[in-house]
């Protein structure tokens, strides 16, 4: 096949795709949010979340024409210096600038002005929200001059900046997660990603699956472990309200179609491992009341949980618990882990999971919530025949994992690699680890094209 015919083959995917989009559209009398206004909750965002799979299309064949089409030595540019974008995000984010763009009205804001309520300075932050606007993160609608859009406005917290001046730790509380998001992703996160080369090359943990030895500890110059050194630095506020900002991963109320909650007997016990403040568990409680819930953490998130449960779901039970140690509930019917496995190597994981296992009851169900993540190749592993996995998830000649429309399994695959020695794993691997703790893979669910999949596994 030549090229121009592959060009062609890729130009009608986007083509179909956006007629299904638009078919999709005018029957229900909307039209696609515009990027160009701010985020706006309603029937055509609610719409345009439910078509996942021809949006993905059309992201991955417009970057593998991108790819196609474009001088290879413009594309490595990119790529090499893309880490401007991270910085840029999060000094946007800690300068409040969207909440003070969304103050100023559509018409925008005066860079100047900007940063006389920022007390920044103007010219370093011009540069800084023109190359935002460049990747359509804000607007620049007249020189010099800002304002918000679809997607900047996303990590608005909906405070005044005066109430943010006034009170700065509580920026992130009662938001949807994704300014918290930014700047966690942005400071911690961005650190260890600069020194995965002199993590992966030194002999001292080229090797190295300890959690201490990850790029993490390079980059601070230590050799404390994640999770200790978010207490010990007032981060773990940011860091529970961050988790929430990633459900966004999901599609909308995944984990309410990822497992058959309402076939679960009244009182049946679902424990939530590791389950932050309990977001998560309060989505699933509001829609099946019938079930206990229990949420486990460290000592320091639950202290951050009681209150939220107390005011949402009183009769919700929370649990300070190492998850290294014996799990103390022997009744569950369900062990939920979500965005847990992904923090551990493997060892670690089978530890984790062996526990659990342990606790288990021949009706307890294991319930994963993470990533799967795919081959750039059709998947011809055993694992890719169990009940809803899938062995290709695009049409040629895409690439056979959704490419550019798939990438941020791939992207917190690394961000799990550079922070803890953990990854995101293959189903292959996933069926590996819970194999190895005693536990059997019997469905794989996906809402959507999404890579965030609920894997359900039984004891052996």
């Amino acid at each position: 096949m030549s090229t121009f015919e592959t060009l062609r083959q890729l130009h009608a995917i986007i083509g179909s795709a956006l007629i299904d989009l638009e078919t999709n559209f005018s029957g229900k009398n909307l039209d696609w949010p515009s990027l160009d206004k701010p985020f706006a909750p309603g029937a055509a965002e609610i719409a345009a979340a439910q078509c996942v799979e021809a949006t993905n299309k059309i992201v991955a064949a417009a970057e593998q024409i991108t790819a196609t089409v474009r001088g290879p030595s413009f594309t490595l540019f990119d790529a090499s210096m893309a880490y401007h974008l991270p910085a840029c995000l999060r000094f946007v984010e800690q300068t409040h600038v969207v909440e003070i763009l969304r103050e100023a009205g559509s018409g925008g804001l005066h860079v100047d002005e900007i940063a006389a309520k920022n007390d920044q300075n103007a010219l370093k932050m011009n540069h800084v929200l023109r190359l935002l606007a460049t990747h359509h993160i804000l607007r620049e609608v007249k020189p010099n001059v800002f304002a918000n859009n679809r997607i900047s406005s996303t990590f608005d917290t909906g405070k005044s900046v005066k109430e943010i001046l006034a009170d700065p730790a509580a920026k992130y509380d009662n938001t949807n997660g994704m300014a918290a998001f930014i700047d966690m992703a942005g400071d911690e996160m961005f650190k260890a990603s600069a020194y995965l080369t002199e993590t992966y090359t030194d002999p001292k943990t080229k090797h190295s699956l300890e959690p201490s030895q990850a790029s993490f500890q390079r980059a601070l110059n230590m050799d404390t472990l994640y999770f200790p050194w978010l207490e010990s630095t007032n981060r773990v506020r940011r860091f529970g309200v961050a988790m929430i900002g990633s459900s966004q991963w999901e599609a909308p109320d995944a984990i309410l179609q990822g497992f058959p909650w309402g076939s679960l007997p009244k009182n049946s016990l679902m424990v939530d491992v590791g389950g932050g403040i309990g977001s998560l568990a309060l989505k699933i409680a509001k829609v099946h009341p019938h079930i206990r819930m229990v949420i486990q953490d460290r000592p320091v998130v639950i202290g951050m949980g009681e209150g939220f449960w107390k005011a949402q779901l009183p009769d919700a039970l929370s649990s300070a618990h190492d998850f290294f140690e014996p799990q103390p509930y022997r009744d569950a019917s369900v062990f939920l882990l979500r965005a847990i496995c992904h923090d551990w190597p493997d060892a670690f994981v089978i530890k984790i999971l062996k526990h659990l296992r342990d606790a288990a009851q021949p009706h307890t169900k294991l319930l994963l919530g993470d990533h799967i993540i795919p081959y750039a190749c059709p998947d011809d592993t055993e694992a890719s025949d169990l009940p809803g996995a899938a062995k290709t998830l695009a049409p040629a000649p895409l690439l056979a994992n959704l490419g550019r429309a798939s990438a941020v399994a791939y992207w917190v695959d690394l961000t799990m690699q550079t922070m803890f020695n953990g990854q995101e794993r293959t189903l292959s691997q996933i069926v590996s680890v819970l194999t190895a703790a005693g536990w059997k893979v019997v469905n794989v669910h996906r809402v959507g094209d999404s890579r965030f999949s609920h894997i359900t596994a039984e004891i052996i």
